[in-house]
């Protein structure tokens, strides 16, 4: 049940249901603050009308000589009010009181009088007046809306009239205003969750189909890619990034495939050679010399099936954990590799050429972002191919220059030339059996350690055949920013 609730079709609804709410609650207060705004200013209005409907009255009963209002004006006044709600209050400047009404004089009300200078500029003033006399009068928590209006009569004193509305009743109506607002919109809420269900849904329908095209596939499948048509462009890079990721997987496991084809092949052939001499050496009794090169020839077997392994763990620590990159000098592991190679020279009798990249200022080094040991080891897997295919009293030449945006190592020999066609990529045809036959030697794993390592720091490679005689091959790996003070060596 909690999964149920915490799915992105239900969050995706309640953030469209919240927006929506929002939105519809601040139109509500927008509307609610104009029509309460629109009701002040009709009472204020209204009290202005009866003000100074009230003003002529007191003109007309005594000529502006400020004598008291009688009973009968004090009638004409509340049929000019007309309305028990309203409240009033007649004076001189001078504060003198010429009438008021009745429940005003039973609570000992008296109304608040502005300053009458301000007031004769003004005209009219309004305020909010509340006060445990007010409360007296209206019988209830409430406040009187106060107009204090400044009549100047044609001849005579003027008089400032003052009429109190109650505001309970404008209260009352938009506090039930308020109340149908609410209903209308917890009502509308309704349809709405029910119409942003139904949008989440359409929303997440394309997730959905990435969903179903990624579950057929397999792992015998993954050349597949996902497809979606008019997808927008956040959907478009999420398709993006899943493809990628697919063909990662694609290329994963397919080198997983080579390798463990290599590894089997590799590790079945010494493996039959023993077994092979140790059925025929256990057909007859063997004289001592035999028995002795019967060892021999295991021991050889043992060391090549040895050599065989270390290079399979070489491969599988370069696939399964992340290189140590760091700016270095492709001048440093070469130089590194070729001197390990430097007994195994010796023994074939061929000569190591090594010529380091050196910039036009004589200050420039050629460095590449990459992990010293794992270089040093492709280099040295090239070069050891090269002197097993090198003749006696030949050269082996290994060559550190700057290509434009790249580093290149060459590794060039006088040996057969390449049986496949020339310009062959070991990257992507390093399979091909009478490529491998001159490029991986005794053990067959060494174009796969080169393959893997070139891979892994973002280069290419190049074998082809040379016009003058041998075979070269030629590793271009991305040449780095970084200044010569940050680099390390292949030992550091």
């Amino acid at each position: 049940m909690s999964r149920r609730f915490s799915t992105l079709r239900l969050r995706l609804t309640l953030s469209y249901m919240l927006v929506f709410g929002l939105i519809q609650a601040a139109v509500c207060l927008v509307i609610l603050a104009h029509r309460e705004h629109n009701d002040s200013g009709a009472l204020d209005a209204r009290l202005v009308d009866q003000a100074r409907a009230v003003g002529q009255i007191a003109e007309l009963a005594n000529g502006g000589s400020g004598a008291p209002l009688t009973a009968e004006d004090i009638d004409a006044i509340a049929a000019a009010i007309d309305d028990q709600a309203v409240y009033y209050e007649i004076r001189l400047a001078d504060g003198t009181s010429l009438a008021r009404s009745p429940e005003l004089q039973r609570v000992g009300l008296d109304f608040p009088l502005p300053d009458v200078e301000t007031l004769r500029r003004a005209r009219d003033m309004y305020s909010n007046l509340s006060s445990a006399t007010v409360d007296r009068l209206l019988g209830d928590h409430d406040s009187l809306r106060l107009l204090s209006h400044y009549h100047v009569p044609a001849m005579g004193l003027p008089v400032i009239v003052q009429l109190g509305a109650n505001l309970a009743e404008l209260h009352v109506a938009q506090h039930k205003r308020q109340q149908m607002f609410l209903a209308i919109s917890l009502i509308a809420l309704i349809p709405a969750g029910l119409t942003t269900w139904l949008l989440a849904k359409r929303s997440l329908r394309p997730l959905a189909q990435v969903a179903d095209q990624v579950n057929v596939i397999s792992p015998r499948e993954l050349n597949q890619r996902i497809r979606l048509d008019n997808s927008p462009e956040e959907l478009a890079r999420l398709t993006e990034t899943v493809n990628e990721m697919l063909e990662r997987l694609h290329k994963a496991f397919r080198a997983q495939d080579q390798f463990l084809t290599n590894a089997a092949h590799e590790l079945k052939t010494p493996l039959s050679i023993l077994l092979g001499q140790a059925q025929v050496l256990g057909r007859k009794a063997r004289t001592p010399e035999e028995y002795e090169h019967y060892l021999r020839e295991t021991e050889g077997e043992m060391r090549r099936l040895a050599k065989t392994i270390d290079g399979l763990l070489m491969l599988a620590r370069a696939h399964t954990r992340d290189p140590d990159l760091h700016a270095i000098s492709a001048n440093d592991f070469v130089t590194e590799a070729v001197e390990r190679c430097q007994p195994l020279a010796r023994e074939a009798h061929v000569r190591l050429a090594l010529n380091l990249a050196v910039g036009e200022q004589g200050d420039t080094e050629p460095i590449v972002q990459g992990d010293p040991r794992l270089l040093a080891t492709m280099v040295e897997n090239l070069v050891r191919n090269a002197l097993r295919m090198s003749r006696a009293d030949d050269t082996v030449a290994v060559d550190v220059d700057i290509c434009a945006q790249d580093v290149c190592v060459a590794v060039r020999d006088r040996g057969p030339a390449l049986i496949a066609a020339p310009q062959i990529d070991p990257v992507h045809q390093y399979t091909r059996r009478e490529f491998a036959s001159h490029v991986t030697g005794d053990t067959g794993i060494g174009l796969l350690i080169v393959q893997s390592v070139i891979q892994m720091h973002g280069g290419t490679a190049k074998a082809g055949n040379r016009t003058d005689g041998g075979a070269e091959f030629v590793v271009r790996l991305p040449l780095s920013d970084a200044d010569s003070s940050s680099i390390r060596t292949a030992l550091s």
